[in-house]
């Protein structure tokens, strides 16, 4: 979608745009929220999201560490079972664990 010059400036002028900010703009503008943001990263005045982790489900990193640690494994040993599926990993975790107790 083209921007007008009145358009940009707006978007300048509510620096930094936020998910919210550029839900009013596409309001006002008749445009999408996504061609909103999408203008705002180029005009480099976009501010993301921050993305908060679940403090209550361990990273598949860790998992994977534990299970590296479980067999004596050196760190980085078992790297490529982080591309696993975070679920599958966890359930790969208990079956050791319930097998070496």
């Amino acid at each position: 979608m083209s921007y007008t010059k009145a358009e940009e400036q707006t978007i300048r002028d509510n620096e930094p745009v936020t998910y919210e900010k550029a839900e009013q703009l596409a309001s006002n503008f008749g445009k999408t929220v996504r061609s909103v943001i999408s203008k705002s990263v180029s005009l480099k005045v976009y501010q993301k999201r921050e993305q908060t982790q679940k403090a209550d489900r361990p990273q598949k990193k860790d998992t994977v560490r534990a299970i590296e640690k479980t067999f004596g494994l050196r760190e980085g040993d078992l790297q490529g079972l982080t591309n696993a599926r975070g679920e599958t990993l966890s359930v790969l975790y208990k079956l050791i664990a319930e097998r070496i107790s």
